[in-house]
């Protein structure tokens, strides 16, 4: 037997190897939705946004007009290239419908550190952007989460760190969502109870303003291996995530599974996007328009950058 890893991106390892006694293949099956049209073209959002370098994580503003995204190295972000990751934005054009050309906001949003948006929301007055960050000095950053609020003046607020109870993350990365009403936020982090690497949680806002300990919301939705990118569509229980511990297709892929109670630690059985959304590659960041009428994601192309569609 010789197996074969030149097919694999990146650096893997064997650990293990089960080899059957049957004659008949072993069939992976994957537990596809059919809540999901597959049969669509997806369409890039043009080179007003994608670039020769990666962009990442588009979240679109309620109103649809603003589309925020992360963009990797670029020569404008606050650190130049060397600058892992900046938050940028683009405006729809009001009369031709399209995507105007992205800017970077500059500070206090952004620095010389990775600085990325993890969720938009809205409280009827003024947009605001959950930040996958705890900010400090000008330059100085650790990981956390923080909120920044649009000035009437167009400008934005110095982000504000959140207190969460007991807040800590075994993983150097991290994921967050926050929920229409500003009161629940979903995480992607690794904590003592993790089922492997990271895991999805949940924390409440309390009446004095801080946040409850992350709540693991179980083993149904969380998988031995890492869980994250979150997203809930509006009817506060549909959940997207990407995961890479359940059958699929290759590296992460997205999948949705249902919230059953209030308790947020019940939830349906994942059920995999199709192939019309995940590849062999890692497919990440997948987000709907508030009227779920349209899903923005990253592709990522061979070789990459990634693109924005």
């Amino acid at each position: 037997i010789t197996i074969n890893g030149q097919l694999l991106t990146g650096h893997f390892g064997i650990d293990a190897i089960g080899i059957s006694d049957s004659n008949e293949p072993i069939a992976v099956e994957i537990n596809i939705t059919d809540e999901i049209n597959n049969d669509y073209v997806p369409i890039a959002l043009g080179s007003n946004v994608n670039s020769e370098y990666n962009e990442l994580r588009p979240l679109i503003a309620p109103e649809a007009n603003t589309l925020f995204f992360s963009r990797q190295n670029h020569p404008d972000n606050m650190g130049g290239v060397k600058d892992d990751e900046d938050i940028w934005f683009s405006e729809r054009d009001s009369i031709t419908g399209y995507w105007k050309k992205a800017v970077n906001p500059g500070r206090p949003l952004n620095n010389n550190g990775p600085n990325f948006i993890s969720s938009i929301s809205s409280d009827g007055q003024a947009m605001l952007l959950l930040l996958g960050n705890a900010y400090y000095s000008k330059n100085k950053m650790t990981q956390g989460v923080s909120m920044s609020t649009k000035n009437p003046d167009g400008t934005w607020a110095k982000p504000k760190n959140l207190d969460i109870a007991n807040d800590y993350n075994l993983s150097p990365k991290a994921n967050y969502f926050l929920t229409s009403d500003m009161k629940t936020i979903v995480m992607s982090v690794e904590r003592k109870d993790s089922y492997g690497d990271r895991d999805l949680y949940v924390v409440f806002l309390r009446e004095d303003g801080s946040w409850t300990q992350p709540l693991n919301m179980g083993p149904q939705i969380n998988s031995a291996a890492e869980d994250g990118a979150p997203f809930l569509a509006s009817d506060g229980k549909t959940m997207f995530f990407s995961s890479k511990g359940f059958s699929g297709y290759g590296g992460y892929d997205i999948y949705l599974s249902r919230r059953l109670d209030d308790t947020w630690t019940k939830w349906s059985e994942p059920e995999n996007l199709g192939a019309g959304f995940n590849s062999r590659e890692d497919d990440i960041f997948f987000n709907f328009t508030e009227n779920d009428e349209y899903a923005y994601f990253p592709e990522v192309l061979m070789p990459i950058p990634t693109s924005i569609k």
